[in-house]
């Protein structure tokens, strides 16, 4: 039963750690460019004997901060979205065992989805997927509600899941806010202003309407939270 879960962690050591390197390239080129010669430039290939116009690296250099936020919006993008696959994963766990009788579920209670007598798929098909197109369709609070009906929350966890809920806020603010604090975003959160950890993992809160800069120590929470809690999460499911 933990599998999902040991595959979700796989992930996630992955991306922290194409993230570390993603990050170290980055300041071994900017000290590589800072000492280049003045007329240096870079071209890319856009097909075999074409490419761009040769771009002098000085004058890139003034975009390296959108690239360092770029790098940590990638792993967060990819973070979150392992997140989402890892709580669908485990609730089709739940409900195949329940169909086929391995162990009972009762504490999700009643669930409707829908049948369609034209589908050429039986009942029990129909059902299981069903179920599971609901539950990832939902909204991310009643996904883990209705995960910590089986895996019971540790109360000592609940800092933890703030942080993860808290990114994604953050993740559907890349998405369809321009990366701003929107005020959905802070009402659902019960906060006037996003607290984030900055690059020096100093603790820094942004109103509503200011950009989301995401840093290395904010995301380096943001893992352990997930590990913290998927640790606790699979212990139950031993």
């Amino acid at each position: 039963m933990s599998a999902p879960i040991n595959s979700f962690q796989k992930l996630l050591t992955g991306y922290f750690r194409e993230l570390v390197l993603a990050t170290a390239y980055l300041e071994i080129g900017q000290q590589a460019i800072k000492q280049s010669s003045p007329s240096a430039s870079v071209a890319l290939t856009l097909a075999d004997g074409v490419s761009t116009e040769p771009m002098f690296l000085r004058e890139l250099q003034a975009h390296s901060s959108s690239v360092t936020f770029g790098i940590a919006e990638l792993f967060q993008t990819k973070a979150i979205a392992a997140w989402a696959d890892l709580l669908n994963a485990l609730f089709e766990q739940f409900v195949e065992m329940h169909i086929s009788g391995k162990r009972q579920f009762t504490a999700f209670k009643k669930k409707t989805t829908r049948f369609d007598f034209s589908s050429s798929e039986d009942v029990v098909t129909q059902v299981r997927l069903g179920l599971v197109a609901d539950f990832a369709f939902a909204k991310y609070a009643d996904r883990i509600q209705t995960i910590g009906r089986v895996l019971v929350p540790n109360a000592m966890l609940s800092q933890e899941l703030s942080v993860v809920r808290k990114h994604v806020f953050i993740r559907n603010s890349t998405q369809h806010h321009a990366g701003q604090v929107y005020d959905e975003m802070l009402r659902e959160l019960g906060t006037g202003s996003l607290e984030l950890l900055n690059q020096a993992g100093h603790t820094i809160s942004l109103n509503q309407g200011q950009s989301i800069e995401l840093y290395v120590p904010e995301l380096d929470r943001l893992k352990s939270s997930l590990f913290m809690i998927t640790n606790e999460w699979r212990s139950q499911l031993a």
